[in-house]
């Protein structure tokens, strides 16, 4: 599924839309910088609450498909010009962590 079918589908927000034709093939849930550079696989969406630049670099690192913002948090504009420079796509969401990753569990099993 592509990431920008998750936004269409789930109804998220395209934070940063460079790069949404990239395919997700699963998720990682995690807060920590240091456990999402081992845990985040390559084309995996990442679903988060942080927001800093560097969440990005981890991204890139990993070859993570996009990240996605959970609980409604901000993204500021720092963090959305570096995700349009390394072609990684940013999703909002108000939703919290858990029913993003049901929910994309449910829709990707479909596929």
């Amino acid at each position: 599924m592509k990431v920008k079918e998750i936004a269409e589908t789930m109804k998220m927000d395209m934070t940063a839309s460079a790069g949404a034709d990239k395919e997700v093939k699963g998720v990682y849930a995690g807060d920590l910088l240091s456990r999402a550079m081992s845990g985040c696989q390559p084309s995996e969406a990442w679903v988060t609450v942080l927001t800093h630049p560097n969440i990005l670099t981890v991204a890139e690192l990993n070859g993570a498909a996009c990240v996605i913002v959970s609980d409604g948090v901000s993204v500021n504009a720092a963090t959305v010009e570096k995700a349009l420079e390394k072609d990684i796509p940013i999703l909002s969401s108000s939703m919290k962590t858990y029913e993003i990753c049901w929910r994309l569990h449910e829709i990707m099993d479909r596929k």
